[in-house]
């Protein structure tokens, strides 16, 4: 059988979770057979004290004893009672570790799929959205597990149960009550179409409140120094009334759902109240079968009066399931070929073959041919917009090339698995990332398992040991959302401990010392070459300190390569060299 996208998302959980969910079945089918004995107990106490035979299920007459039917009437309460006690618990109980679990395996497998995608792929979806996919929308699939599949398929027994006891107690006033079903049905499966469709679009309008909300939260800064503040807010209000108004339209909906099945049932009420009240008249059924056949009729049409939450949360939770399970369809646009094999550094040479690269219509690499030469620092120079940083984000892997090659050690990278590339490629980018947590942590994000040695040998080769050691509480020092309790050049030298932590091959360095003081970045420079015995590093330098002392110079211009050489060939040689950086900015560095 072929399931939908959003069927198999569900049905791929229950496989593989028979157990737990047969478990929650099971109480919650108990939980729903237990207090339908309470019209079978009420009907023979009426018809056992107004002196008529008593009937069990319509099927046995018993003769009347008074005491007999009292007595039996409340032993049977109690244990319906007692049962039904134990089942309520134990429905919510297993229902409610069913659909836990499946919300936790369900982020799992989100957020496991998510970081397999490209930077452009998460750039398409946002960071708002998919944080609305992993948090929202697979929160409301708790309640859709519990209401929608187990409570959706217990009420088959719920209504089956109840119906089978109408036709046998009175088959033709079965009939007249069940009628009331057929037009119910109708009309709820128009007012459900229309609910999806308003659900669709309240899901819609919270996404892009979510996006503009953030955007506004993430440039908080930039919006006060400029004064911004009536723009910012004017931004938000049509989004914020676009969700007030498409939630107004939903809840609409909703309430004609809950109006209608009121409706209906209590029409189904009265007809088998005044029909029954006849046919008690004319002596064709006792007052305990009315009794009895009204407490199932009730039952019956309970499943309709509580059809339209489940329909509710089955129609929002269908939104949510859609959005989740089209998120896990899509295909990472970076990933492991058929044949790929685990990428073998020796030496850590780079080349690069005649590579164009591009970001949608927008071409920013140009026939790139050169090398990084093993155990090397190279330095890449350029205007903004020279196409330094995505020529470095090509090595990792983090965008492919659409024409060429780049090879390492002889070894093209889109035939290298993806982990065997970046275990042994680090990449520290122009602004890097830390996260709230404490220093330690961050640090050793990548190998927790790393020892506190491991750990010192990093922080002192990026230069971070010194700082660290004067917080007052050292590794354990808990640095705030965003890293807001250190400076731009403490996260940077975390951020390199971090990647050297992990003893890569290869360290590309994005603008490092940007945010460091002359003196630091003098200190790193001079780490980074001693470190070059040990690996490849490659730096995109903004200041010419490191350009100067590196072992090779790339020059970028528009997207191509202008110049290669070292500091003294290229300010002899190469006019885009000497024009980067001003005679005085070589001066201070003790250069000319």
């Amino acid at each position: 059988m072929t399931w939908s996208p959003s069927a198999e998302v569900v049905c791929d959980y229950l496989r593989h979770h028979k157990r737990s969910f047969a478990s929650a079945l099971f109480w919650w089918g108990l939980y729903i057979l237990v207090p339908m004995q309470v019209p079978v107990i009420t009907g023979a106490v009426v018809d056992g004290l107004s002196g008529n035979d008593v009937a069990i299920f319509g099927l046995t007459d018993v003769a009347p004893d008074v005491s007999t039917v009292i007595v039996a009437a409340v032993g049977g309460l109690l244990v319906v009672a007692i049962l039904y006690a134990i089942s309520s618990y134990a429905r919510l109980m297993s229902a409610a570790r069913l659909s836990r679990n499946f919300v936790f395996d369900l982020r799992r497998r989100i957020i496991q799929h998510t970081s397999r995608l490209s930077i452009d792929q998460h750039r398409q979806y946002g960071a708002a959205e998919l944080l609305e996919r992993t948090l929202t929308d697979t929160r409301g699939m708790r309640r859709f597990l519990d209401r929608v599949v187990i409570q959706a398929t217990a009420n088959v027994l719920r209504l089956g149960y109840p119906i089978v006891m109408l036709l046998v107690l009175d088959w033709l006033l079965a009939l007249v009550a069940l009628s009331v079903l057929l037009p119910q049905w109708l009309t709820q499966r128009y007012l459900q179409k229309r609910l999806h469709r308003a659900a669709d679009r309240r899901r819609t309008s919270q996404s892009q409140l979510t996006n503009v909300v953030k955007e506004t939260l993430d440039g908080i800064e930039t919006i006060k120094s400029i004064d911004a503040n009536t723009s910012a807010v004017d931004a938000i209000q049509p989004c914020a009334e676009q969700l007030e108004k498409d939630e107004l339209h939903a809840n609409q909906f909703t309430a004609l759902l809950s109006a209608n099945v009121w409706l209906m049932t209590s029409v189904g009420v009265a007809l088998v109240w005044g029909l029954g009240a006849l046919r008690v008249h004319h002596q064709q059924m006792t007052l305990g079968e009315l009794v009895a056949f009204a407490g199932f009729a009730a039952f019956a049409y309970q499943p309709f009066r509580q059809f339209s939450t489940i329909v509710s949360t089955y129609r929002q939770g269908l939104v949510s399931l859609d959005r989740i399970a089209q998120l896990l369809q899509v295909e990472p646009a970076i990933a492991d070929t058929k044949n790929a094999k685990p990428l073998q550094i020796e030496s850590g040479r780079i080349e690069f073959r005649d590579v164009d690269f591009a970001a949608g219509e927008v071409q920013i690499l140009k026939q790139i041919n050169l090398c990084f030469p093993a155990r090397s620092l190279t330095a890449i120079v350029g205007k903004s917009g020279s196409g330094k940083s995505s020529l470095l984000r090509l090595i990792p892997r983090l965008y492919d090339v659409q024409q060429g090659a780049v090879l390492v050690d002889g070894q093209p990278l889109p035939g290298a698995t993806l982990d065997s590339v970046r275990s042994q490629i680090a990449l520290v980018t122009q602004e890097p990332i830390v996260f709230s947590g404490t220093i330690l942590d961050n640090i050793r994000l990548g190998r927790p398992e790393a020892t506190s040695e491991e750990i010192e040998r990093a922080c002192v080769a990026a230069g971070a040991l010194l700082f660290i050691s004067r917080l007052e509480k050292g590794f354990e020092t808990r640095i705030g959302v965003a890293g807001d309790r250190l400076s731009g050049g403490q996260i940077q030298r975390l951020a390199i401990a971090r990647a050297l932590l992990n003893s890569p091959q290869i360290l590309l360095l994005d603008e490092p010392t940007s945010a460091l003081d002359n003196e630091s970045e003098m200190a790193l420079v001079r780490k980074l070459l001693r470190l070059r015995r040990e690996m490849t590093i490659i730096v995109v330098a903004h200041r010419p300190l490191a350009a100067c002392l590196a072992d090779q110079i790339v020059v970028m211009q528009e997207g191509r390569v202008a110049d290669i050489g070292d500091h003294e060939e290229l300010l002899a040689s190469s006019s885009v060299y000497r024009d980067l950086f001003s005679p005085k900015e070589f001066a201070h560095v003790g250069v000319a």
